[in-house]
C-alpha cells in the first residue's frame, strides 16, 4: 500500500531539511575556502637564461629570476638568493644583482605585478665558474634552488630551468 498524503508531506519535509543542511554546510566550506585563499601568498616564479637586446651593442647574457604576484593581497619581497643541498647540510647565499637591470629590495607587489632580478654576464664574466666552485662546491647541482623571501616569513624555492643549470655546469 502507498504512502498517505500526510506521510508524503513529512517525507518531502525531511528531504528539504536535509537538502538545506547540506547546502548550508557547502556555503560555509566555500566561504572558508575563499577567505583563506585571499590571505594566502601566491607567487609565480622562474629562473632562466635571457638576453638584453640593445641597438648597436652585442647581446648581453643574463640569469633572470622573475617573481609575479598571483594572490589577491599585496606581497613584500624582502630577499632573493640561492640554496643548494638538502636538509641540515643545505647552504644559503644572498645574490647581488645588476642594479640598473633589477628591481630594488624590498619591493611591494600588488596583485598581477612582477619584479625581475638579473645577473649580467658582462658585469660578472666569471660568475658561473665562481658560483659553481665557491658556492655549490661538492653539492649536487640538481639541488640548486633560487629562494624568494617575503615579509611574512614565507620562502619560495624555485628550481632553475635546465638551461641555467647547464650554463653553470659549463662555466
Amino acid at each position: 500500500m502507498g504512502l498517505t498524503f500526510d506521510q508524503k508531506v513529512q517525507l518531502w519535509n525531511t528531504i528539504g531539511t536535509w537538502f538545506a543542511g547540506v547546502a548550508g554546510a557547502g556555503a560555509i566550506i566555500t566561504s572558508l575556502y575563499l577567505a583563506t585563499r585571499v590571505s594566502r601568498v601566491s607567487l609565480r616564479t622562474h629562473v632562466t637564461l635571457g638576453a638584453l637586446v640593445s641597438q648597436g651593442r652585442p647581446l648581453e647574457d643574463l640569469v633572470e629570476i622573475s617573481v609575479t604576484n598571483l594572490g589577491e593581497r599585496t606581497v613584500t619581497i624582502t630577499g632573493v638568493g640561492w640554496r643548494v643541498g638538502k636538509g641540515a647540510g643545505a647552504r644559503n647565499a644572498v645574490q647581488n644583482f645588476s642594479a640598473h637591470m633589477s628591481d630594488s629590495l624590498p619591493i611591494e607587489l600588488p596583485h598581477g605585478k612582477q619584479a625581475g632580478y638579473r645577473i649580467s654576464m658582462q658585469e660578472a664574466t666569471d660568475w658561473p665558474a665562481y658560483f659553481r666552485t665557491e658556492f655549490i662546491r661538492d653539492a649536487k647541482l640538481s639541488t640548486l634552488r633560487a629562494v624568494v623571501s617575503t615579509s611574512v616569513g614565507q620562502e619560495f624555492e624555485i628550481k632553475p630551468r635546465q638551461n641555467v643549470l647547464d650554463f653553470i655546469a659549463k662555466g
